[in-house]
């Protein structure tokens, strides 16, 4: 991807999963309302993506990575600092 990666304001699941993004990943506002939730539905999943830029989450449901780790060239933080 050439740019960056914003997801807000989402009430359904996300998976950002093996992508080379060019810029920012930013997640925030973001909550799941579904009524039965799929596997790994809870929170969005950000894995295995290579990312040059920034990783930050806020005000959101905690995003998880059950798979390959993130490479981020910048800073991690909020709730996907650990991601």
């Amino acid at each position: 991807m050439r740019g960056s990666v914003t997801i807000s304001a989402n009430t359904g699941f996300v998976k950002l999963d093996g992508n080379q993004v060019l810029g920012l990943v930013t997640v925030n506002n973001k909550t799941t309302t579904l009524a039965v939730p799929l596997e790994d539905a809870p929170a969005t999943e950000i894995e295995a993506n290579r990312i040059f830029g920034n990783l930050a989450c806020w005000d959101n449901t905690p995003p998880t990575n059950d798979g390959p780790p993130n490479t981020v060239t910048g800073t991690r933080s909020g709730r996907c600092a650990s991601l």
